[in-house]
């Protein structure tokens, strides 16, 4: 039996089961991108990974967030880039949004990690 979650955006509800990290922005560029069946490549969700983590680093150095929330999100990043979240990672590559599917299911996957692990 499967448990879910209702997410809801200025589009309306979803179901999305309780077990995945990715959130609606993720379930909506699947269905409005779903253009073939190719997966996003490893790499890609490393780069982006680790271009997240050195921005949070930066803004720490820079105080502009503080230390608990910076390694929250390094933490989540080192995760990430260790390839234990690619399957999250369901918008198409190909997708026609310039990368904002792709990039909103990077911050989804890195806030659902800490708010699961409650760093």
């Amino acid at each position: 039996m499967s448990i879910y979650r209702v997410e809801t955006d200025f589009i309306g509800d979803k179901q999305i089961s309780d077990d995945v990290y990715y959130r609606i922005n993720a379930i909506r560029g699947f269905e409005n991108f779903h253009i073939s069946s190719d997966k996003t490549d490893a790499t890609l969700i490393k780069t982006i990974a680790w271009t997240k983590k050195a921005c949070a680093m930066a803004n720490l150095d820079c105080a502009s967030i503080n230390e608990k929330i910076a390694n929250s999100i390094i933490k989540a990043c080192d995760k990430i880039t260790d390839g234990n979240y690619d399957d999250q990672f369901i918008v198409n590559p190909i997708q026609g949004g310039g990368g904002t599917s792709f990039n909103m299911t990077v911050n989804e996957v890195v806030a659902h990690y800490i708010g699961k692990t409650r760093l």
